[in-house]
């Protein structure tokens, strides 16, 4: 499904897996397209760059339904493709991927990507790039100060957080999510959740929720719950993704991001 804001073109598909359904956005700009979307979506995203027949393709991160259709794109269509530096090697080398994300996103092929510099240029729209770590280690996103626009890849997703990949860092989100909140921007393109309006309204309701989360974390660690104690009052239903993931996506992954700041000794 595509559509248009303002000069903005957009692609959305759903993506269905033993009754998990996710949604994945892919954008174009200016003859840049933001993220790739994945190699289960790639009828759809071929079709979306053989319309608009971009210049140039940004990765926000390493994740394989943000970059998994950038071999493809970078073989058969010959353009730039820029991404974190500390990822531009590791693209030649993709991981693999568990069974369920493999079913889920398919398999991204190599590519040999460009390095990120501080400001992204395309014909008529200078982007800031402001490194976002907590999410992915080599997540950033692009702010377009004159139009008040923030494309955020996986910063946003929604304002409340249940559940995580194992490895996400929540300090660190909440680190990256008050340097994006000093910049000056009102409508957000997140990679999943779409066009978000109110975008710096909704992106402060996330950081307000981590640090409720947070606080709560540090003062039952203090009265001596132990982690899955206070995963299953925080958080005492399990998604759909929980199961189908082994465990990979589980909300005790939030709270054992935290514990290293909060024993019984410290205080936040």
């Amino acid at each position: 499904m595509e559509s248009i804001y303002e000069d903005i073109h957009i692609l959305q598909e759903f993506v269905t897996l033993h009754g998990v359904t996710l949604s994945v956005h892919v954008y174009e700009v200016d003859g840049m397209l933001i993220d790739t979307g994945a190699k289960s979506i790639a009828p759809h995203v071929q079709a979306f760059v053989d319309r608009y027949r971009p210049e140039q393709a940004f990765i926000t991160h390493m994740h394989e339904d943000h970059y998994g259709m950038a071999g493809w794109l970078q073989r058969e269509k010959e353009i730039p493709i820029y991404i974190h530096p500390m990822s531009v090697e590791a693209a030649a080398f993709p991981p693999v991927l568990p069974r369920y994300r493999e079913l889920f996103w398919g398999n991204p092929e190599p590519f040999h990507p460009l390095p990120l510099q501080p400001v992204h240029e395309t014909n008529h729209h200078r982007f800031q790039i402001v490194e976002t770590p907590g999410h992915a280690p080599d997540h950033a996103v692009l702010y377009d100060a004159e139009h008040g626009w923030l494309f955020s890849g996986d910063l946003f997703l929604g304002p409340k957080i249940k559940i995580c990949i194992r490895g996400e860092s929540m300090p660190t989100l909440i680190d990256s999510l008050r340097k994006v909140l000093a910049l000056d921007f009102d409508t957000l393109f997140c990679a999943h959740a779409g066009v978000v309006p109110d975008g710096k309204q909704r992106l402060r309701q996330k950081l307000n929720h981590l640090e409720e989360i947070k606080a709560i974390i540090a003062e039952r660690r203090r009265q001596g719950w132990n982690l899955r104690e206070i995963t299953r009052s925080l958080f005492p239903k399990r998604p759909p993704i929980y199961h189908l993931s082994h465990g990979e996506w589980s909300p005790i992954h939030i709270v054992q991001s935290f514990f290293h700041q909060c024993s019984p000794e410290n205080s936040f």
